[in-house]
């Protein structure tokens, strides 16, 4: 049986509870990054903030704003600089 498009046998308990996995399915532009660890944020704080979104016609809980502005602030990657900078921006206009 395929879960997400991994074989059953392939999702084995520490790919998830392993602090710093990222579990990647799919393909771009349609990829799922699964973090079970983010910096800037502890997990208790970003739970208790989470904000529901729909994707298409499915409801999703995703990290709240103020949290992923700080997630994101507290990387080195220039990505997500850029992406802190069109989300402040964006909240200007």
């Amino acid at each position: 049986m395929l879960y997400f498009g991994f074989p059953a046998e392939q999702l084995k308990h520490e790919l998830f509870s392993e602090e710093g996995t990222v579990i990647q399915f799919g393909v771009p532009p349609c990829q799922i990054d699964l973090l079970n660890q983010i910096s800037g944020v502890e997990y208790a704080n970003a739970a208790a903030h989470t904000i529901f979104a729909k994707y298409g016609d499915v409801r999703i809980r995703v990290i709240g704003r103020e949290d992923l502005l700080l997630n994101k602030s507290s990387t080195d990657r220039l990505k997500d600089k850029v992406d802190v900078d069109e989300i402040k921006r964006s909240e200007s206009t």
